[in-house]
């Protein structure tokens, strides 16, 4: 299996600060840890219970992505701009990549797949 761009959704235009989006979601997945674990899930690490520091843990990322949010849902939208640009910038950069690797009739390597290009 090798990596391709057709699966990946193309970016929407934000509705909300980058920042603020990236805080919601975290703490989104920082509450499903807290959730799980309250309902009896155990995490373990090296086979030893971890539920405990992973809880208390999660709470703190809670709180700060509470932080950020604050911050960030006031910043005015001119300031998203720099972050678009540089988006934009980006997607044309892969683009012109990809176009050339198809030339070339190169494939990506494998998600996950980082020896890909070890000496053996």
């Amino acid at each position: 299996m090798h990596m391709t761009f057709e699966k990946i959704d193309p970016p929407v235009a934000p509705t909300e600060h980058p920042a603020y989006r990236a805080a919601r979601m975290v703490r989104e997945l920082h509450e499903q840890n807290v959730a799980k674990i309250d309902s009896g899930f155990i995490f373990t690490k090296d086979g030893v219970d971890c539920s405990a520091e992973l809880r208390a843990a999660s709470l703190e990322q809670i709180a700060q992505c509470d932080i950020i949010m604050e911050r960030a849902k006031d910043m005015d939208p001119k300031l998203w701009e720099p972050a678009s640009l540089i988006l934009t910038e980006v997607q044309a950069t892969i683009g012109e990549e990809r176009e050339e690797n198809i030339a070339l009739g190169a494939s990506l390597p494998e998600i996950g797949n980082y020896e890909h290009e070890k000496d053996t």
